[in-house]
């Protein structure tokens, strides 16, 4: 399941206890959240199959969302990661 997170969003709504924590302690320090979940949305993986590129990643994170990411603003959480081993290793270019 992904999730375009605002500061309205009570951290309860979290299901891992890392990312409640890290959403109150940087609550004010974004303006956008975007939240993903790698176990509950099965078809999120493809976007790691073409390539590794952060920029054509964020692109089409961005596309699927229907939303901008602006690395000044937006805090980008993969949640439950390890699902994904390309998404993983992806994070080495970003």
């Amino acid at each position: 399941m992904m999730y375009i997170i605002s500061q309205k969003i009570p951290a309860e709504s979290f299901r891992s206890t890392r990312v409640r924590q890290y959403h109150c302690s940087t609550h004010f320090a974004y303006k956008n959240v975007v939240y993903v979940s790698m176990e509950d949305e099965p078809d999120f993986p493809a976007v790691f199959d073409i390539d590794l590129d952060p920029k054509r990643i964020i692109r089409a994170i961005e596309s699927i969302k229907n939303t901008r990411i602006d690395p000044e603003n937006t805090l980008l959480i993969f949640d439950e990661i390890q699902a994904v081993p390309k998404a993983l290793t992806s994070l080495k270019y970003f």
